[in-house]
């Protein structure tokens, strides 16, 4: 599969998503270098900026991954925000492209510090 079709891919689950029901807020776990994604383009930046810094400073050791991952990109969540006026924060957790959705609250718990 190509990055341009897993793009369009994840971009669809997420149009899906957002057709069928309003959210306030919606935060992605995923796979990838440490870090969060946030809108950047419009709306209260600030807030989204705050909250990846916070998730940055949070973190108990910055990751930094030896591969490029795939996943969501900015390019994707400015497109959600504008198309869909929900704000799509995602949080990267682990080098790991594809964590095992089983594992995520465990991962998700072990790069946060206390």
């Amino acid at each position: 599969v190509s990055n341009n079709q897993e793009t369009k891919t994840v971009a669809n689950a997420f149009k899906h998503l957002l057709l069928e029901e309003k959210y306030d807020l919606v935060l992605n776990i995923e796979g990838g270098t440490s870090g969060i994604i946030y809108p950047s383009d419009k709306g209260p930046i600030q807030l989204y900026k705050g909250i990846a810094d916070r998730y940055t400073s949070a973190l108990k050791i910055p990751q930094t991954c030896t591969e490029q991952t795939k996943g969501t990109t900015n390019i994707l969540t400015d497109y959600l925000y504008r198309e869909y006026s929900t704000p799509l924060l995602t949080a990267k957790v682990s080098c790991c492209e594809y964590p095992d959705i089983g594992n995520i609250p465990y991962i998700w718990r072990d790069v946060l510090g206390p």
